[in-house]
């Protein structure tokens, strides 16, 4: 939802939606807006470089934001592995991975768990029996 609205802004979407409403009308719930103009939301998907010359993170997606418990142990041993053993999260529900000397890059994207948890995901993801309409 949140990269359609990205990509419509709040005003296209809601005339989408509006259009789609018995009356052609969607009523507002307030007199003003109340999204927040401030927060940038940022792209961490991918392999970027740190501050820490030497060093980069990589964000990578999580479908839907859900992770399994084996998943997870899988993504805890890739942090001890190639990081300092973080692990963060994005408002996005994404996961990253921070402080990976660059030299282990190469062998970190060769991972097979990289496969569904992927730095680089389509812009759409197909999940399997969602259709889209």
């Amino acid at each position: 939802m949140m990269w359609l609205i990205d990509e419509l802004g709040v005003e296209g979407f809601r005339a989408e939606v509006e259009k789609r409403m018995p009356q052609q009308q969607l009523e507002r719930a307030s007199p003003e807006d109340l999204v927040r103009k401030e927060r940038e939301r940022r792209d961490y998907l991918g392999v970027h470089p740190q501050k820490q010359e030497g060093y980069s993170f990589i964000g990578l997606h999580i479908p839907v934001g859900r992770v399994q418990a084996d998943d997870m142990d899988e993504l805890a041993r890739l942090a001890d592995e190639y990081g300092s053993g973080e692990i963060l999260f994005t408002m996005e529900q994404n996961i990253i991975i921070p402080n990976i000397e660059n030299s282990k890059i190469e062998a970190l994207l060769k991972e097979p768990v990289l496969s569904t948890f992927t730095p680089d995901p389509p812009r759409v993801v197909n999940m399997g029996g969602a259709g889209l309409a």
